[in-house]
């Protein structure tokens, strides 16, 4: 059936051509970019596709959509989110002109998590990627920025959440995450109340060391309830102790 697609921060096209070539003409793709200059030529090059009159450029900052609530069936991003400065406004914007049951599809680099890896994909980054890029196009600044960006795009773990926040369906995955933290939490409240007896300031220590714990894995606001009711047991259990 005929499906909108809203390939957002899409440049000149590249994705949306693929996204129309791999529908048979079933899809009608819509170009957003801030940058009026890339959509220009994706327009212009967009006349040879196979596809031509099924794709549209329109300038569009993903903070601030153009467009009537609920009238895309997917929204497309790729490796352009990290260069939003308000990201949870885009991913907010991108629920809002998704109809029910849309997709979100992101494309985005992230850091190495793995031990040893990261810090030779980090000399890597620091020591052969600008040089390369001057080497070939004679300017290493967009690719020490591109460096920068990534290391500064939140963790996968941290960006699923704030996917959630605006409003997504959290997959099985992520829910489980969030489960994870949870018991995390309480079981550290449990095996430090087991040991020797303590005062109220020292459980708040542990709150707070708990809540920095949230605030390092991207969960602070899905995890309100569970540092409050954190605190009320610590609290109940250091009346009870002092009883």
């Amino acid at each position: 059936r005929p499906f909108r697609v809203l390939d957002m921060a899409g440049g000149t096209g590249d994705v949306a051509m693929r996204i129309l070539d791999a529908s048979l003409g079933h899809a009608k793709v819509t170009v957003s970019d801030i940058n009026r200059e890339m959509l220009a030529v994706g327009a212009e090059r967009a006349r040879k596709w196979r596809y031509p009159s099924q794709v549209e450029f329109v300038p569009a900052n993903a903070e601030e959509l153009p467009f009537e609530d609920a009238s895309f069936d997917a929204y497309t991003i790729a490796f352009g989110i990290r260069n939003v400065p308000r990201i949870d406004r885009a991913l907010s914007e991108a629920h809002r002109v998704l109809k029910q049951g849309g997709r979100l599809l992101v494309l985005e680099f992230s850091r190495v998590e793995m031990p040893g890896l990261d810090r030779l994909y980090d000399a890597y980054s620091d020591a052969v990627i600008p040089r390369l890029g001057r080497w070939v196009t004679g300017e290493a600044e967009p690719y020490e920025y591109l460096v920068a960006s990534i290391r500064n795009f939140p963790d996968p773990e941290h960006f699923s959440v704030m996917i959630g926040e605006a409003g997504f369906k959290l997959s099985g995955g992520q829910r489980q995450r969030i489960a994870i933290a949870r018991a995390m939490l309480k079981d550290a409240a449990a095996g430090y109340l087991t040991g020797k007896p303590t005062d109220l300031a020292e459980f708040t220590t542990l709150a707070n060391a708990q809540r920095r714990l949230l605030a390092d894995l991207g969960l602070e606001r899905r995890a309100r309830d569970v540092t409050g009711d954190l605190a009320s047991y610590l609290r109940s259990k250091a009346n009870g102790r002092a009883a």
